[in-house]
């Protein structure tokens, strides 16, 4: 994997964490895990991809939410996807 699709990935996995967190109400990461992972990308600002810096702020990243982010229909399925891939099928029974 090269670092510009590590980046990448590193920058999907806030958005789809965020969505699944604030709209689904689903974490695939702790609350510590998803601090640390906004740490380290504001750590690694200036090597991130523009679309993603665009979109998310350092003070977003310092603050440690993703809650502002827009998120497109195509992220929050690949969201719904990576969530069942870590995590199992989303059970819809309440």
């Amino acid at each position: 994997m090269t670092p510009e699709a590590i980046w990448r990935w590193q920058c999907e996995m806030f958005l789809y964490a965020s969505v699944l967190y604030y709209e689904w109400d689903l974490a695939v990461l702790t609350d510590e895990d998803f601090d640390d992972h906004c740490h380290k990308l504001l750590k690694w600002w200036p090597h991130l991809p523009e679309w993603f810096k665009a979109r998310v702020t350092r003070e977003d990243l310092n603050a440690g939410t993703g809650f502002a982010v827009t998120i497109a229909n195509d992220e929050r399925l690949a969201a719904v996807e990576w969530f069942e891939r870590v995590r199992g099928p989303i059970s819809t029974n309440e």
